[in-house]
């Protein structure tokens, strides 16, 4: 036998197989050769797939190939449907999902689809995965452009119980300008991995990206967002359902971007630090916290709003504990510890916040407003001291406002008796303002039982700021005397001592008091509209009962006239 026949057989066996790539041009099963032009041959594992334009490829079994390939300029979507218990796809390389391409997913009835994606920009990708299960490794997520339709906004849709398993982190990241990209979670479950996140960067300009979990769907390991794009837009939307949120970090430093975060009717639960920034002219920052199960609790909160910022933070009807919350603090830093030229405003209504330490500062031309309404407590379980303002030697201008009261649904709630609980020294530093937007519900008739103080510290130090008292929302009281428990001392310091340090308490409440015909200040024999009792700081109010003017008079027997002529003629 010839010597080289076994080396030239070796070598055809040694020879590598080479991967084709398919394309589906008629509609059809994934499995029939005719899908894809041929007459015997179909994709395999080692093979790469494109479906064409317009075309619907079914899958109904189990199918392995090595990726899909994306072409160019297509007018339609290709759709692939994996559909049964029976069915699935596995792809075991990276595909590329960009340029002009267009791909629907539709993973439906148990069907399974395990594969990765570099899901660039400017084609269209849609994955419905609808009571089915995916295991999806994401390299780039970029969305596509949007023309708002909702129907061609790309992005992955989990729906009746769909189970999605990430094997790599979901950065949501439309870079291109007017692109946007959807996550949504409705009644279904994305199991992030421990190591992995699902985030946000808005960095295209007028971009979008969305995280909507709703109906009882779960989702653990949210990430940080940021909207750093010109006029980009994040919105994470979390109602009657589950998440968790390990890196917290919620940015708006694009240039009129805005980030949108809400938690409702929701069991939320954070591990780490809550950092809030607005850095960038007219970037807008909204969190909210709405109705929620369980309250929640967090290491460190810090706020922060600069450069023609604004950050937006409210509470409705739920609870957050906090070691440290800071406003306008340089511990937050991002590059820069000045907090210039930003807005921060804090609301809770009928909520409750517990701190152990509390600081509240700004920089040149930046204003903080904390409003307090109905039942709503902000309470301090540590012995630290606040300084209310700006503390000495930091820079000054602009204004920190604790306001109790404020407007709901465009309806005023005014605060109850304990609102804001300071545990050891009170410091109303020279640019603070505390803002009383009282109700009837503040006042006590005089000489009977006293309501408990709006605002308490073990040792309330010299008010050095201004005081308003706002009398425009107090209705149906009858004529009378009545007082206002503003500020304790629950320490039973005396008040007396401070008076008068940058200013008379006359003259503080005098200076900013808004009043109306029939409410007004009520000063004593001793010229004083304010009393001092076991260290708690009264207003004194009178309640008028106004006779009308003489032209009302005349209305009102005109009016009595045409009604008793009426009743005659009935007679």
């Amino acid at each position: 036998m010839n010597k080289y026949i076994p080396i030239l057989m070796l070598g055809i066996l040694a020879s590598p197989t080479f991967a084709a790539n398919y394309t589906a041009t008629v509609d059809g099963n994934f499995t029939n050769p005719e899908t894809w032009g041929e007459t015997e041959l179909i994709p395999t594992a080692e093979d790469s797939f494109t479906i064409g334009s317009g075309i619907t490829v079914d899958i109904t079994s189990a199918v392995v190939a090595n990726k899909i390939e994306y072409a160019h300029n297509y007018q339609n979507p290709g759709i692939l449907n994996i559909t049964g218990e029976d069915a699935s796809l596995t792809l075991s390389s990276y595909s590329s999902l960009f340029y002009q391409y267009m791909m629907v997913f539709n993973v439906s009835e148990g069907a399974n689809l395990d594969a990765k994606f570099s899901w660039g920009g400017g084609g269209y990708y849609k994955m419905n995965i609808d009571a089915a299960t995916a295991t999806l490794a994401l390299d780039q997520f970029q969305g596509s452009k949007f023309d708002g339709d909702e129907t061609l906004d790309s992005g992955i849709y989990l729906t009746n119980g769909a189970v999605a398993t990430s094997a790599s982190n979901w950065n949501l990241n439309p870079s291109s300008a007017d692109h946007s990209v959807t996550v949504s979670v409705d009644n279904s479950k994305l199991q992030m991995s421990a190591s992995n996140w699902l985030t946000i960067n808005t960095s295209g300009s007028n971009s979008q990206a969305n995280i909507y979990v709703k109906n009882n769907g779960v989702v653990n390991n949210l990430g940080s967002f940021t909207t750093s794009g010109e006029n980009s837009v994040a919105n994470i939307e979390i109602e009657n359902s589950t998440a968790t949120q390990s890196g917290s970090t919620f940015q708006a430093t694009g240039q009129n971007s805005t980030l949108n975060f809400t938690v409702k009717e929701s069991s939320y639960a954070l591990s780490g630090d809550f950092k809030m920034l607005a850095d960038a002219t007219d970037a807008t920052l909204n969190l909210s916290f709405i109705d929620n199960a369980s309250p929640i609790s967090i290491s460190y909160m810090y706020v922060g709003a600069r450069n023609g910022g604004t950050v937006n933070f409210a509470m409705k009807n739920s609870e957050i504990n906090t070691n440290n919350f800071y406003i306008g603090q340089h511990e937050y830093n991002l590059n820069s510890n000045v907090y210039n030229n930003g807005l921060t405003n804090i609301s809770l209504y009928n909520s409750k916040m517990t701190f152990t330490q509390f600081k509240v500062n700004y920089w040149d031309n930046s204003t903080t407003t904390i409003a307090l309404s109905g039942n709503s407590k902000m309470v301090q379980s540590s012995g630290s001291t606040i300084n209310f303002g700006t503390r000495d030697g930091e820079k000054n201008g602009g204004e920190v406002i604790l306001q109790l009261g404020d407007y709901v649904d465009g309806n005023f709630v005014a605060a109850q008796a304990g609102a804001f609980q300071g545990s050891y020294e009170f410091f109303a530093t020279s640019t603070s303002t505390l803002k009383f937007l009282l109700g009837a519900e503040n006042f006590t008739k005089t000489g009977e039982e006293t309501q408990g103080a709006l605002i308490s510290a073990t040792y309330f130090k010299p008010v050095q700021g201004e005081i308003i008292l706002d009398f425009s929302n107090v209705i149906g009281l009858e004529e009378g005397y009545y007082t206002v428990a503003l500020i304790a001392c629950t320490s039973k310091q005396s008040m007396e001592s401070l008076n008068g340090l940058t200013a008379s308490y006359n003259d503080l409440f005098e200076q900013n008091v808004i009043e109306t015909d029939i409410v007004k200040l009520f000063y004593d024999d001793n010229g004083d509209c304010y009393t001092i009792k076991d260290g708690v700081l009264y207003a004194n109010i009178e309640v008028l009962n106004i006779i009308p003017e003489p032209g009302t008079y005349a209305a009102i027997f005109g009016a009595l006239a045409l009604a008793f002529a009426a009743y005659r003629r009935r007679k």
